[in-house]
Parts: C-alpha cells; sequence; structure tokens
C-alpha cells in the first residue's frame, strides 16, 4: 500500500510540475519594414497582422517617437483592445536614427519579459521573436 501512495504522490506532482503557469505570458517582437520601430506585445492582446499594420502606421507618420494617445489610437484602428494594454513604454533609437522601441505591457510585472523578447540577442526568426 505504502509503494503505491508514493507512487500516486511522485506522479501528481510531476503532472503539477509539467502543466504549463497560467500566468505566463508570450511576448512578441515584431520590427517594421525599414526597421524603424521594434512594436513588442502579449500575444493575448495583440496578433501579428495588427502589430504589422501598427507598425506600417507608424512608418507613415514619419516620426522618430510617437507619443501613447496616438499610438492608442492606431492600435484601436487595427482592433486591438486597448484597455487591455495595461502598460505602455516608449523608447526614442539611439543616436539620433530614426528609430525606437514600444512595449505593450499586459501586465507592468511583465517589462522583464517583454526586454526579453525585443532583445536583438535572443532567439531570432524571420523578424519576429517570442518567448
Amino acid at each position: 500500500m505504502k509503494p503505491l501512495l508514493i507512487l500516486g504522490t511522485v506522479c501528481a506532482l510531476l503532472v503539477t510540475l509539467a502543466s504549463p503557469c497560467p500566468a505566463a505570458k508570450q511576448y512578441n517582437s515584431s520590427h517594421s519594414n525599414r526597421g524603424n520601430f521594434v512594436l513588442t506585445y502579449s500575444s493575448d492582446v495583440v496578433n501579428e497582422a495588427q502589430a504589422n499594420a501598427t507598425l506600417a502606421d507608424l512608418e507613415k507618420l514619419g516620426a522618430r517617437v510617437v507619443d501613447e494617445t496616438t499610438l492608442r489610437g492606431i492600435l484601436k484602428a487595427h482592433g486591438v483592445r486597448t484597455d487591455l494594454i495595461k502598460k505602455v513604454i516608449i523608447e526614442a533609437g539611439k543616436s539620433g536614427r530614426k528609430d525606437g522601441t514600444i512595449f505593450l505591457l499586459e501586465d507592468q510585472k511583465d517589462e522583464a519579459q517583454a526586454r526579453s523578447a525585443s532583445d536583438p540577442n535572443h532567439g531570432h526568426v524571420a523578424g519576429r521573436r517570442a518567448y
């Protein structure tokens, strides 16, 4: 009886550890066609088509940096539920180049994970990174 109890406990523990964490979010990073902007977003809030359309609109604006109100308007125009975006971080590019990085966070605590997804030294696959 004792070996069955131990086996049952071990199996329950393995199932618990193997199940995906419901709080884990996947952040993706997409680059604009000219490479002027990087948009990092939760795949639960923005899909790839919405991200690409948003980046195309940012390129059309020709601005080096965009403000949050304008960005939210662009996102909303492409069907993004902006109420799910809890924090927006907009960073201008380096050395005066016309580029910038934009983070759309579903949870403020996800900033480190989102920054990892936008890091060019991590798992780059066809213009998109997922973590």
